[in-house]
């Protein structure tokens, strides 16, 4: 993530807080992720980020609260049904009434259209394409860092007549990287 949890809260307590004002008078605030995959790898559906005063162990009372959604883990209580729900465009299927409602409201009104233009399920094909995107350009640098490896062991080795197979077969490639252990 480009911004961390706390640096978007710090933006937000600015834009709320006037000049001169205590920092008592921030009301309390939530910053929420909701993200396709486990960002922080701990295989937990949902993370709630606490400041704490690390020489007293005692939890910094700034009413902010982050929290982490990982979309990607289900589960059958309230939240992964919510987490069903985002990914819902009939909004008679979902568990949520008052979601459910407001994207009846929002496709009625025609502020969502049906099909390739719906406001919602189109923001998170996005989404999901540019992580697509994201993955498949890392698997390729990924890939082309591990042939340039082995171009490499094998020019090397003095062995021109396996890169110029390699060059021709796929299978011979893989069979060259197996060998290599660079797979």
């Amino acid at each position: 993530m480009s911004i961390r949890g706390y640096q978007l809260s710090g933006l937000i307590d600015m834009n709320l807080l006037k000049a001169g004002k205590n920092f008592e008078n921030l009301p309390e605030s939530y910053v929420i992720f909701i993200c396709e995959k486990d960002v922080l790898k701990e295989n937990r559906q949902i993370y709630h980020i606490s400041r704490v005063i690390e020489e007293s162990g005692n939890s910094f009372p700034d009413k902010t609260h982050i929290i982490y959604l990982n979309t990607g883990k289900t589960s059958q209580d309230e939240l992964g049904k919510l987490i069903e729900d985002f990914y819902e465009e009939d909004p008679r299927k979902m568990h949520s009434p008052i979601l459910s409602q407001r994207v009846k409201e929002l496709k009625e009104t025609n502020y969502i259209e049906e099909g390739e233009g719906n406001t919602m399920s189109s923001y998170l094909e996005r989404l999901k394409r540019q992580w697509k995107k994201e993955a498949v350009a890392k698997g390729l640098a990924e890939s082309e860092a591990r042939m340039a490896k082995l171009m490499g062991i094998l020019a090397e080795e003095g062995r021109i007549a396996d890169i110029k197979k390699a060059s021709e077969s796929e299978a011979y490639r893989k069979s060259l990287l197996q060998e290599f252990q660079l797979i």
